[in-house]
């Protein structure tokens, strides 16, 4: 598990709802992985350089979501992170590799 500390209110919930996910998979049968989902566009471009480092494509956001979707039985709860294989990227991504057998394929370095 992550550790968790919100910056806002806005964070505050989602670390809520994680918080229930784990609820729900302790004391029932249904298997929860939350994705932390990086900066998605409309328009499917970096749309600020501040971007580039958490941009999700389209494309790798359909394939994380599949792959937590399509996740193997053992894994009961999980909190992963979402982003494309960016050179500025931070976040950890071996989780979502390891558990999930996810690997971005895009990368925001590709668009303008």
């Amino acid at each position: 598990m992550l550790a968790t500390r919100p910056r806002d209110l806005d964070g505050c919930t989602k670390v809520w709802g994680e918080a229930l996910g784990r609820q729900l998979a302790d004391s029932s049968e249904v298997s929860v992985i939350c994705v932390r989902i990086g900066r998605v566009t409309a328009s499917g471009q970096v749309e600020a350089p501040r971007e580039r480092a958490v941009f999700l494509t389209h494309n790798d956001c359909a394939g994380v979501l599949e792959a937590a979707i399509a996740a193997p039985a053992e894994v009961k709860f999980a909190v992963v992170f979402g982003v494309s294989n960016n050179k500025l990227g931070y976040r950890d991504l071996e989780p979502t590799r390891a558990l999930l057998g996810w690997t971005p394929e895009d990368s925001a370095d590709a668009l303008p």
